[in-house]
């Protein structure tokens, strides 16, 4: 899981913008799960890319520079 959010947090869309930034908190305890990496990746871009956005929508309302925390745990 963490490999999916390093990988979506390094990508252009994440890393390339400079009124938005994307981070991670990571919780190394979770343990391995099967699943389809492409589709994870695809749906976590899509995710981060829209809250971006929502991030720049409020920039111009007078916030600072916007902030994507990109977050897992396991309960």
């Amino acid at each position: 899981m963490d490999e999916v959010v390093r990988a979506c947090e390094n990508s252009p869309v994440c890393h390339g913008s400079a009124d938005v930034e994307v981070t991670s908190a990571l919780d190394t305890s979770i343990p391995d799960v099967r699943f389809d990496y492409m589709a994870l990746h695809t749906a976590l871009l899509n995710l981060v890319s829209n809250a971006m956005d929502a991030c720049r929508d409020k920039k111009h309302e007078g916030d600072t520079r916007g902030r994507v925390v990109v977050r897992t745990y396991c309960q």
